[in-house]
């Protein structure tokens, strides 16, 4: 059985929200990519409305908002992903590991 996966994505919160909503879905899920600034990948079985319902209680006021989309398993098992930046294949291997083999890693060395 394929473990459904969300994305999801925090628009101008505060830091103390930021760390609030890291810590929650720390606990709703074994497995989570968090190596951009406000954007996680999650693994587990919460639907996207329920994960806007552990993460929204965290962010009640302000200019913050959340986005959550969740990958359906057929779109999973045929997907295609590809990475850039720092640290190129230790940042992504977590998600070689749960999403499959990249289309493209490379990692820019300053």
């Amino acid at each position: 059985m394929t473990v459904p996966f969300s994305v999801i994505v925090l628009n101008e919160a505060t830091n103390e929200q930021i760390n609030a909503v890291h810590e929650a879905l720390k606990q709703h899920t074994k497995g989570w990519w968090h190596h951009f600034d406000n954007t996680w990948i999650v693994g587990g079985q919460l639907t996207a409305g329920e994960w806007l319902d552990v993460v929204t209680p965290l962010i009640p006021e302000g200019r913050a908002s959340v986005l959550v989309v969740q990958l359906p398993a057929e779109v999973q098992q045929r997907q295609s992903w590809a990475y850039y930046g720092i640290e190129g294949p230790k940042r992504s291997m977590w998600l070689a590991q749960n999403l499959g083999e990249s289309a493209r890693v490379r990692a820019n060395v300053p």
